[in-house]
C-alpha cells in the first residue's frame, strides 16, 4: 500500500503509481513536490519529490516536469515547444529504459 503524507493525496496518489509503474518497484512513501523551477514561457513546472522504495527501504530523489502549454495558440512556436516535449516524452517513456538496460547489460 502507498502511504503518503501530503497535501495533494490524489496527485501524490498518481505520482505514485506512475512512479510504480516506471520502476517496478512498490513506492512507500512521496514527499511532497518541491518547486525547482517553472519553463520557459509558462509552460509548465519542474519539481522534485523523495520517494521511498520498497522492499529495500531505498530513498531516492527524482524530478518531475510537468508541461502545460497554453490552450488555443496556433503560433509555429508553440507547435514547435509542443513537438519538442512530445519527442522528449516518447524518450523517457519508450528508449530511456532500453538505454539502461544495455548499460546495465554492459557493467555485467
Amino acid at each position: 500500500p502507498i502511504s503518503t503524507k501530503v497535501d495533494n493525496l490524489l496527485s501524490t496518489s498518481f505520482l505514485s503509481s506512475i512512479i510504480c509503474l516506471q520502476t517496478h518497484q512498490e513506492i512507500k512513501y512521496v514527499s511532497k513536490e518541491k518547486p525547482v523551477t517553472s519553463l520557459w514561457a509558462g509552460y509548465g513546472t519542474i519539481s522534485s519529490v523523495d520517494v521511498t522504495i520498497s522492499p529495500e527501504n531505498r530513498n531516492k530523489s527524482l524530478i518531475i516536469k510537468r508541461v502545460k502549454p497554453p490552450l488555443n495558440d496556433a503560433s509555429v512556436s508553440n507547435q514547435r515547444k509542443i513537438k519538442s516535449y512530445h519527442v522528449e516524452g516518447f524518450f523517457y517513456n519508450t528508449l530511456a529504459q532500453t538505454l539502461m538496460d544495455l548499460k546495465q547489460m554492459d557493467d555485467s
